[in-house]
This record gives structure tokens, sequence and C-alpha cells, in this order.
């Protein structure tokens, strides 16, 4: 009978012991649960585009990736729902002091030792860009280390204008005021403005123009891709993480207007300053690669800082 109460006792006791290893949740010395539960939420932001930020403040140059915010919620501590929202807004103002052309140099009011006669070109941008994605997290480890792997799909649209002014206008009486490289603007960011071409046909005759405002069509992309990454928790509910995504996308271009002014001479022989339009084809890309949807998710390496409750 003794012997009968022992191995019954050493079954509920091992019972019990499975039990509770298998619902074991790891607590802080507080008693607080460190890592998500089951019907908890989440919220993460890239870092990555705070710490370039940081690190080039000392050249003056920003980080023009805005982060990307996600929210998760968890069916059950190892599966998570996540989605993921990038919103930015462009508004930027680049000027430069170029020479008056207008002014012949050397004359009454070009002398030595008189600064220069300058004028102001200006180029302001002005976009919009959304992306959303959804997809399923799945996630490994009962340890502050946490491995998680999954799977989304994305939508990005985006738009762009360019603006150009010159203070040089162009002329076709007195001293001749003629489209210049002089004009070509830059920024410390996005880099040449191409701005100036002369390449460009107007009535059938290739010749200097440049560009008084530029619409880019709307970009559309639909993608899909998988992640995987590990997150830290240095505190209870609170990790830094580090994600890597792959995957394919699919780009649509839209129609551009592009808005050009140049000097020419017309078909009755005067010279004359004139303005034209050109208008681009739509395009279309396919791309399968780790940064090939940076729009949709953001950097293709992505340093998170999350919070869950």
């Amino acid at each position: 009978m003794m012997k009968r109460i022992f191995i019954f006792s050493l079954l509920i006791i091992s019972f019990a012991l499975n039990a509770q290893d298998s619902t074991n949740v790891l607590l802080s010395k507080r008693g607080e649960p460190i890592l998500p539960e089951a019907k908890e939420w989440g919220i993460g932001v890239d870092a990555t585009p705070v710490f370039n930020y940081i690190a080039n403040l000392n050249k003056g140059i920003y980080e023009k990736n805005l982060p990307t915010i996600t929210g998760k919620y968890f069916k059950d501590a190892q599966t998570a729902y996540r989605v993921s929202v990038r919103f930015g807004v462009t508004n930027t103002t680049t000027r430069s002091m170029v020479r008056d052309r207008s002014l012949t140099p050397g004359g009454a009011n070009q002398v030595y030792s008189i600064a220069e006669y300058k004028k102001e070109n200006s180029w302001k941008r002005t976009g919009a860009a959304v992306g959303v994605s959804a997809g399923i997290e799945k996630r490994r480890g009962k340890t502050r280390l946490q491995g998680f792997y999954g799977g989304e799909l994305g939508l990005y649209f985006s738009s762009l204008t360019d603006k150009f002014s010159y203070g040089n206008a162009l002329t076709t009486t007195g001293t001749a005021v003629n489209v210049s490289s002089e004009d070509a603007m830059t920024h410390d960011v996005f880099g040449s403005a191409n701005n100036i071409d002369s390449l460009v046909s107007i009535y059938s005759k290739i010749g200097n123009a440049r560009i008084t405002e530029r619409k880019n069509g709307l970009t559309f992309t639909f993608g899909a891709r998988a992640f995987a990454g590990a997150e830290y928790f240095v505190l209870p509910k609170l990790s830094i993480g580090a994600e890597f995504g792959w995957g394919l996308s699919f780009t649509s271009y839209g129609q551009s207007v592009t808005e050009y002014e140049s000097k020419g001479t017309s078909s009755a022989g005067s010279v004359m300053v004139a303005p034209t339009t050109v208008t681009s084809k739509k395009g279309s890309k396919f791309a399968l690669d780790n940064s090939s949807v940076n729009a949709l998710w953001g950097s293709a390496a992505i340093l998170r800082v999350s919070l869950y409750f």
C-alpha cells in the first residue's frame, strides 16, 4: 500500500514539475515578466537613422531615410502579427550664389577691386511618401535573447517635385545671358539636381536648356519579403534588436512632366526665349534583392528599439 502511495506521489510531483517547466515564465529580480506574452502589444522604432544622424553631425549631413514604426500583437508567446508604417514629407530649399552674367567683366560695375556682383539661384524639393506592410512573426528562445523570423507584404507610394529659380534671366537684348553650367544645382544629400540639359530636343533641334519645374510621376511599389533577426531584453518588456530582410518587389513609375526654358532662334530668324514641356513615358521595374524593397520597410538591415505592454 505504501509503495503504491509513494509511486502515485512521484507521478503527481513529476506531472507538476513538467507542467511548471512548460509554463515557465522568465522573471526579473522584482518578479516582473521579461518576455512578451500572449495578448500583449508591442511597438518598435527603427533606430538606424538616429544613429546615422548623430554620427554625421560634424559633416552637416542628415539622414534622408525616415524610421519605420512597427506594431505587434501576440497571439501567443511564440507568434505575433505585425504591421509597419513609414510616412515622410520632404520640403527642402537649397540656394547658391552665381555671378551676375548681365554685367560685362571689367566693365564700369565690375572693376578691380570691387567684389563681383552675385545673384541667387534656388532649388526647392517637395514630396511625400507613405508605406505600409503586414506580416507574421515567429519567435524562439526562453532567455533574454530571443530569435525571430517571418514574412510580410507591403505597399509604398511616393511623389516628388523639383522647382528651380534663376537669378540670371535669359535675355535676347543687351548683354547676352545664355543657359550656363554655372546654374547647375547640388545638395549635400540629394546630390546633383541635373537641372541643366545640353541634349534636350526643342522643335527637333538639340540645344542647351535649364529646368524650371520637374514633376515626377506617382511611384507605386508592391513587395514581399522574408526577415530574420534577434533581440535582447535589457529590461522587462524593453528590447534592442537587429533585423535583416530579403525579398522581391514590383515598382511602377508614373508619367513625369519637365518644364524647360531655353534661348534659341525662331523659324523667322529672330532670337527668342521660350518655355518647353517634355513628358516622359511610364515605366516599371521588377527586383529581387535584399535592398530592392527598402522603400517599403526602410533599411535592409534595421536596428530596432521595442517596447511591449
